[in-house]
Order: C-alpha cells, then structure tokens, then sequence
C-alpha cells in the first residue's frame, strides 16, 4: 500500500539471485515466471535486456496490456514488438520514451527513431509519447498474472552491465501503472484509440529461443 510520503510499501519476498552472461540462457536460469512469494534479482555481464524479459513472458503467456518505460526504443526492439503483436502475444501497450528519442535527427542516414515506433503503435492502436524521462519499467498484465520488471537497461540491443528485479505483485504494478497514467496524461495525449484486450486472439507458444523476421 502507499506510504504518506506517496511511495508503496512491499512485503518481503523469496529472492533467487542470479548473474550470467546470455540472454539465451535466461529460461535455464530462471526457469519460470514469478510467483507470488517470488522476486528474482539478476545481473547481467552483457546481452540482456528488458527485451529479453518481455520475449521471455510472452513465450509462455499473452499479455493482454504491456507498459514499457524508457530512454529509448531500439530498431530490434521495435521489430520483435512488431512481430510478437502480430502473432497474438502482445494485445495493448502503452510506450514511455525520453524526448531525445522525438528529436533524433542527427543525420539523415540515421534511424527515425520516433517516426518508426509510432508507426508500428498507430499498427496495433497503441499509445506511445514522450516525456523527460530516464526511467526503466516494463509492465506486463498476462493471462498469468501481473509482472514487474526493473532495472537498468533501456530498451533496446546495445546493453551493458546491467541489473534487474523481477517479481509478480499486483500491488506493485497498480503503483506503477498509475505513476504511467499520469507520465501520459502529462500533455493530455491519448494518441490512439483504446483496444478491448479481451478480443486478443491467441496463439500457440513457440518453443525455438530466436525471433525470425
């Protein structure tokens, strides 16, 4: 529950701590999403980020409502969104980046950022906007359950040692939904229109560890 001093209060949890090196090794590691009594502290030597978490959940369930936080949307990132939405394993999302990510025209080779994520949001009817933000959160409401990711890592294909917490706790993301409604209601935008979750169509679990596009 929130404190007086707008914060939330969370119970102690089971932890399991982890450090390894490949995301590809994240489903041997860890093994299965949360439970309840669960909060898995992890640190990464290289090749993991919050992707590897999102690919991980929708492997083994549709997230009907998805809430990424971040500095900045990668191009890979952006194309396993694309292909997961499509496969029926993402329904709504909504996107937070930093406002660098709006402006980055820095050449004119470079990749349009912004242009590109909210094409693929106007796609799939999803809310994407950008704030001064250097957060990082991924929200994940599934078929099984809320889950929780924090950490250091940006979305995207470029990371670094990075560290994460990764837990299923209602309390937990009704806070930090709730601290999203207002990072997008910031300027009033409600850029795309609302998607009832519960009309996304599922579809089977893929067992390979790679995305193909």
């Amino acid at each position: 529950m929130p404190d007086n001093n707008g914060g939330l209060k969370i119970a102690k949890k089971r932890k399991r701590t982890t450090i390894f090196a490949q995301s590809n090794v994240l489903n041997r590691l860890v093994g299965r999403l949360p439970g309840e009594e669960d909060e898995y502290k992890i640190v990464s030597y290289s090749d993991l980020t919050p992707l590897g978490f999102l690919s991980f959940v929708a492997g083994q369930t549709v997230i009907r409502n998805l809430d990424i936080v971040t500095f900045r949307v990668g191009p890979t990132a952006l194309k396993t969104l694309n292909v997961l939405a499509g496969r029926g394993r993402i329904c709504q999302a909504r996107i937070v980046v930093g406002k660098i990510m709006e402006r980055d025209d820095r050449k004119t080779s470079a990749v349009k950022y912004w242009e590109d994520l909210c094409s693929v949001c106007a796609r799939y009817h999803w809310t994407c906007v950008s704030r001064n933000n250097h957060a990082k959160l991924l929200l994940m409401d599934t078929d099984a359950g809320k889950y929780v990711l924090e950490g250091s890592g940006n979305f995207n294909d470029a990371p670094n040692f990075e560290q994460y917490s990764f837990t299923k706790d209602d309390k937990l993301y009704q806070f930090y939904s709730d601290c999203i409604d207002s990072m997008v209601a910031e300027r009033g935008l409600d850029q795309m229109a609302q998607v009832n979750a519960s009309s996304c169509k599922a579809v089977p679990v893929w067992s390979d560890a790679k995305l193909e596009f």
